[in-house]
């Protein structure tokens, strides 16, 4: 992936496409590469989705400092 870079992390992430990564019935898992020029970031984000009514989503990792 490539990171789509904006001025700012916010404007990044509204323009970055996205990257499917997961999906199955309502359920849709995809990631974002996106870079801020003004701070110098480059963010990897993954989101979630469904298209299900009330759906709610929980998950955990083990990722140390978050």
């Amino acid at each position: 992936m490539t990171a789509t870079e904006r001025v700012t992390l916010a404007a990044a992430r509204a323009a970055a496409p996205e990257t499917p990564l997961y999906s199955a019935d309502s359920i849709d898992v995809y990631a974002k590469c996106l870079g801020a020029t003004g701070p110098g970031e480059i963010v990897g984000e993954i989101y979630a989705r469904s298209s299900a009514d009330g759906a709610m989503m929980e998950g955990e990792d083990d990722l140390p400092g978050f």
